[in-house]
């Protein structure tokens, strides 16, 4: 299972589907419990993207987790609480499992797979507007 990565904070679904071409393959995107999302919903850490098919009876070929970078918490936005949780993880108060990977993903801001004080500081300045 992989990652899409690339999304900004405050993008919306159709702002996905504005950006893609792909004429074999509709795409699904789903929230964190699995129920497809309006077109005016926020992407977010979490979410998953489902590449379907449309030409063989809807087979599922791929699903992608949406990891918008400092979208730590997984709302679909740079906001305070991710900067929290950003220092909580630097400072090994939250542990992620396999299951919370995009959110590690998301906090490691400048992708060397170790969450630190600089990941945090990233966020921080994510949210500030000085990134």
């Amino acid at each position: 299972k992989g990652f899409v990565k690339g999304i900004r904070d405050g993008a919306t679904v159709k702002t996905l589907f504005d950006s893609l071409e792909n004429k074999s393959e509709y795409i699904v995107v789903k929230d964190k419990k699995g129920n497809p999302v309006e077109s005016d919903s926020k992407i977010a850490t979490g979410m998953t993207i489902e590449l379907v098919s449309k030409t063989e009876n809807g087979k599922k070929n791929d699903t992608v987790t949406v990891v918008v970078k400092a979208d730590v918490n997984g709302d679909g936005l740079v906001n305070d609480d991710d900067v929290e949780k950003s220092l909580d993880a630097c400072c090994n108060r939250i542990k992620y499992t396999e299951d919370e990977k995009a959110y590690f993903e998301a906090n490691d801001t400048n992708g060397d797979g170790v969450l630190d004080v600089l990941d945090a500081f990233n966020v921080s300045n994510m949210r500030y507007g000085n990134y």
